[in-house]
């Protein structure tokens, strides 16, 4: 799934938000279910709610470190020390974070 849509949303549009936090937690589902098909089981989060944004990016970023791990890969930046209600952060962090997600995608021959 491609993310880089949500990267110049506006950090106050909450259906924008809860766009892509719903757009994210199915790409890190199917994510997760090529991991498990290749029985490599991967530690998943609720990551459709953003109750504490604190615990949300600690978890998440932990979601993608383990992507990585399994893969192999190296590179993986730290996605927890950010402020989302900073449009500049929001907008930086948005594109980081799709570009992961891209290169998970490729590692993993995912093409939807």
């Amino acid at each position: 799934m491609d993310l880089t849509i949500f990267n110049d949303t506006d950090v106050n549009d909450k259906d924008a938000r809860a766009d892509f936090l719903l757009a994210n937690a199915l790409s890190h589902s199917q994510i997760g279910t090529v991991f498990e098909q290749r029985k490599q089981p991967i530690v998943a989060y609720p990551l459709t709610d953003v109750a504490d944004e604190k615990d949300w990016l600690l978890r998440h970023n932990d979601v993608h470190q383990a992507e990585f791990a399994l893969l192999g890969l190296t590179g993986m930046p730290n996605l927890a020390d950010v402020d989302l209600t900073k449009q500049e952060q929001w907008c930086d962090w948005s594109l980081q974070h799709s570009f992961i997600h891209l290169y998970v995608n490729q590692a993993l021959n995912i093409t939807t």
